[in-house]
C-alpha cells in the first residue's frame, strides 16, 4: 500500500475567503473523523493573502480518495462554496518516504 497525497491549492477569485475556510475546516474535521483511510487533512491560508491557500490530504491509498470524494461532506463542502467563485490546483502525490 502506497499512501496517496493531494495538495489543492485554492484562489478564493470572487466570494467570501471566511466562508471557504470556514467550510474546509467543517470538511478536514469530518473527514479525519468519518474516513478510516483519512491520515491528514490540514487547512492552510497564505500568510500575505487570505484569499489564497492550500489543503493537504493523505489517504491510506488513491481508493481511499476516491471514497472520500462520495462521502456526503464532500458534496456538503462544495454547496457551501458554491457562491465562490474558487480556482483550484491540485497536484497528486504517492508517499514514498516513512
Amino acid at each position: 500500500m502506497q499512501e496517496f497525497v493531494l495538495v489543492a491549492r485554492y484562489e478564493v477569485k470572487d466570494g467570501s475567503p471566511e466562508e471557504v475556510v470556514d467550510a474546509a475546516l467543517i470538511e478536514s474535521e469530518a473527514a479525519l473523523r468519518d474516513e478510516q483511510g483519512c491520515r491528514a487533512f490540514d487547512i492552510m491560508a497564505s500568510s500575505g493573502d487570505d484569499s489564497e491557500g492550500l489543503f493537504y490530504e493523505m489517504y491510506d491509498d488513491e481508493a481511499a480518495f476516491e471514497e472520500h470524494r462520495e462521502t456526503p461532506h464532500f458534496s456538503a463542502f462544495f454547496s457551501a462554496i458554491e457562491d465562490s467563485t474558487v480556482e483550484w490546483t491540485g497536484p497528486r502525490y504517492l508517499r514514498l518516504s516513512r
